[in-house]
Order: C-alpha cells, then sequence, then structure tokens
C-alpha cells in the first residue's frame, strides 16, 4: 500500500525564489518535503502504541501484536514537490480500509489530514532556515 502526497503551489515559490538562489532553494523546499514525510511516518507509527489484547475498535489505528506493521511505514521516495510512503505489511491496506467483514482501522488517513494542515509552513521554515545561505 502506498500514499504518495503533493504539495501545490511550490512552482510559484520556486519561481519567485530561483531568481534570487537559483540551485539551492529547490535543495530546500525537497528538504522541507523529506522533513514532512518523516513527520509523517512519526506520526503513523507512533499511532500504533497500544499494545494487543485487546484488538482495537473501528475506527482505531490497530494495536501492536508483533510491530511489523509499524516498521513497514517508511518513505521510499522524496522529490521537490512529491513524497511516497509506503506500508509494506500485506495486511496494511484491509486494516486501513476495512473489508467485508472488518471496519477500518485508518492509521494513515489521519496522519496525512494532519500534515495537510502544516505542509506549507513545514517547506516554508526548511526555506527560511536556509535561505541566507542560499542567497550568499
Amino acid at each position: 500500500m502506498t500514499f504518495s502526497f503533493e504539495v501545490r503551489g511550490l512552482e510559484s515559490v520556486i519561481d519567485t525564489l530561483e531568481e534570487k538562489a537559483p540551485e539551492r532553494i529547490q535543495q530546500y523546499v525537497g528538504r522541507g518535503l523529506l522533513e514532512l514525510a518523516a513527520r509523517i511516518v512519526e506520526t503513523v507509527q507512533e499511532s500504533m502504541s497500544v499494545s494487543y489484547p485487546p484488538p482495537s475498535a473501528p475506527g482505531e489505528p490497530p494495536h501492536v501484536r508483533t510491530g511489523m506493521l509499524r516498521r513497514s511505514v517508511q518513505i521510499v521516495r522524496a522529490e521537490l514537490d512529491e513524497a511516497t510512503i509506503e506500508v509494506s505489511a500485506p495486511y496494511g491496506a484491509p486494516l486501513e480500509f476495512g473489508t467485508s467483514k472488518m471496519e477500518p482501522r485508518p492509521f494513515v488517513a489521519p496522519a496525512l489530514n494532519a500534515a495537510a494542515l502544516e505542509a506549507a509552513d513545514v517547506v516554508k521554515d526548511a526555506i527560511e532556515r536556509n535561505l541566507g545561505e542560499a542567497v550568499q
């Protein structure tokens, strides 16, 4: 199960900043997206912190039995305007979305929703932290 997210609107920011710091700005935007992806992975992993038994209730993140699901959440690609996070455990999708016999136990969607609210700030902060170096 793979989730990709894209931050839209970065093109205009990059175009504006490239006039002053052409090569490094893209690098800093990429750093910001990588930082955001890392926060998402951390949030997903932290959401699965309750031990089994008992099993999780519908609508709650899965409880931890072996830790394999939690360990399987990883960043597999990060580029200038897109990052991909993968849940490689085979039972990740049935837990996230449910099945005909089980209600969903979402653990990725809540983290993505929370990240959407802070995406612009994370990227902006990464640029600002490095802007002085970029324009020298």
